[in-house]
């Protein structure tokens, strides 16, 4: 700063000159700036704290338009079309910048405010969306400080990490002599719940995030069981009922099943109500992962495929997927109001008893006000506008998934259930190699085209690895319909280079290998 003494409340007025033009009509612009991380962790490993403080902030404003920006991912490029955060909406972005200069925190009433009741509402409105419950339920639970009808997260992370949480809290809550797992811990649970342990159950597709709650609520790891999927990605009931059964034999209690409403690996979604069934007969906690597939309830067209969603006794939404939010914004929605009573916290300075302080139900202390952001797009889309953009994501992961099928040498490697289409390139003549020998291949030259698409910043789509039949690994590409900017010349563009790239590495292979002569794919 120019003067010698530095004056505390100067420092606030420091200002960039980066505004929202630097964001417009990008979607004509690369995916990405086109380079490879690894080369560029040198530049980033010193101390970024400046000495003395300035006011002349036009070094940093460059270096954010000159390096930052240009070389952080383009949501809006019609080439993305990879993974599962979106652009967002003009008003989100200008609420965005009302929540940051308000700057509350929604732990407690004294630093939120009106905020608080705004959460609950938001929370209540997606309770009912799911659960359906009466008017007179929500005007007697919603707002009521005793009960609680979900919590705010900032993750789908966190709130699957919840539910697993408030379910052991509850399967183990006060019972005669013994006051609770919450207060007295695991070891001493299953002493006095006679039980030989606890394990979660789901499919092969459950999101990891609950190998992370396993590990966190003192489980583990081993404690997670993952049942096969059937072709289309679903879990396999038979083999379910299998599982459970062997687990009742051992003496193990199936903490919860569970269900996902849309994998966010490959769009999957199991059969709710055959799985709310099974979770009721064994006393299970249901607890559906929607974080992918949640928005699509809205749709009226789609709704059919999450049937039974309701059914659950607790589920994970999140925001900043295909409601297009700012990262950073999910829910963990309860059935039942009293759900969460298990797990409550207290302090003498918040988070008290009878209190309306959130605070008391959420495994975060701090957290900002992004409830407000979903509270706006819930009055400015409405239900018919998020049912437009759900309806035209699936259109046109539809419309990908046709081209997919019409090519040569491409193969549909699941038929979409949502918006995320999973496919292969396949070799289609070669020299006289087992089915192994053509699967391996396959696999190295899928992934080194992904590799090169995404560092020439062309284009995305992401790549995974599943599982066929007899348990075989593919790698296969996996695009995800969720950028509004996507068409089909930008579908037909990213197909066009995998297969030109495909062929190159194919047959750079097959001459450096077997110097064979250059072959069709």
């Amino acid at each position: 700063m120019k003067s010698e003494k530095l004056e505390s409340n100067t420092l606030f007025d420091c200002a960039l000159e980066l505004d929202q033009e630097n964001f417009e009509d990008r979607k004509s612009e690369a995916f990405s700036g086109g380079f490879e991380i690894g080369n560029k962790v040198n530049d980033y490993i010193y101390s970024l704290i400046q000495k003395k403080a300035v006011d002349d902030v036009s070094s940093y404003d460059e270096m954010l338009r000159n390096t930052i920006i240009p070389n952080s991912i383009n949501l809006d490029s019609k080439g993305y079309m990879g993974h599962m955060t979106g652009p967002i909406p003009k008003f989100i972005k200008q609420l965005m910048n009302t929540i940051t200069e308000m700057n509350q925190n929604v732990v407690k009433v004294e630093t939120s405010n009106i905020l608080t009741l705004i959460e609950r509402q938001v929370i209540g409105t997606l309770h009912h969306a799911y659960f359906d419950k009466s008017h007179s339920f929500y005007k007697e639970k919603m707002q009521n400080p005793n009960v609680c009808l979900g919590v705010g997260t900032s993750g789908g992370t966190l709130a699957n990490i919840t539910a697993m949480s408030f379910a052991l809290n509850k399967m183990f809550s006060k019972s005669n002599s013994f006051e609770g797992i919450a207060q007295e811990g695991l070891h001493n649970a299953l002493k006095h719940y006679k039980t030989e342990g606890v394990v979660i159950v789901g499919s092969e597709r459950m999101h990891y995030s609950i190998d992370k709650a396993a590990k966190l609520i003192g489980l583990g790891k081993n404690s997670v069981v993952r049942v096969r999927t059937l072709p289309d990605g679903s879990i396999d009931i038979d083999e379910l009922e299998r599982v459970l059964s062997s687990l009742r034999l051992m003496g193990i209690k199936v903490l919860s099943l569970v269900g996902i409403a849309g994998s966010t690996e490959t769009g999957s979604v199991d059969p709710l109500v055959r799985l709310s069934d099974v979770a009721r007969r064994n006393n299970a906690h249901f607890h559906v992962d929607a974080a992918w597939g949640g928005p699509m309830f809205f749709s009226r067209k789609h709704k059919h495929v999450f049937s039974g969603i309701e059914l659950a006794d607790s589920i994970t939404v999140c925001g900043h997927k295909q409601f297009y939010l700012p990262v950073g914004i999910s829910f963990c929605l309860f059935r039942q109001p009293d759900f969460a009573l298990h797990s409550e916290n207290n302090t003498a300075y918040q988070c008290k008893k009878e209190s309306y302080d959130l605070g008391r139900y959420t495994l975060e202390g701090t957290r900002p006000a992004y409830s407000m952001l979903l509270h706006a797009l819930f009055s400015i889309w409405g239900r018919d506008g998020i049912e437009a953009v759900v309806n035209s994501n699936i259109e046109k992961a539809r419309e990908f998934a046709s081209l997919i099928e019409q090519e040569k040498g491409i193969e549909l490697f699941e038929k979409p259930k949502t918006n995320i289409v999973t496919y292969r390139i396949r070799i289609q003549r070669a020299p006289h190699w087992n089915e192994e020998k053509r699967r391996e291949v396959e696999n190295l030259l899928n992934t080194k085209v992904q590799k090169e698409i995404f560092r020439d910043g062309d284009g995305f789509v992401s790549l995974t690895e599943l599982k066929g039949r007899n348990s075989e690994c593919y790698s296969v590409y996996r695009a995800v319909f969720c950028n509004p900017n996507i068409c089909k010349k930008s579908m037909n563009l990213i197909i066009d280079k995998q297969k030109e790239l495909f062929e190159k590495y194919l047959n750079s292979y097959l001459e450096k290998c077997f110097q064979e002569p250059v072959l069709e794919v």
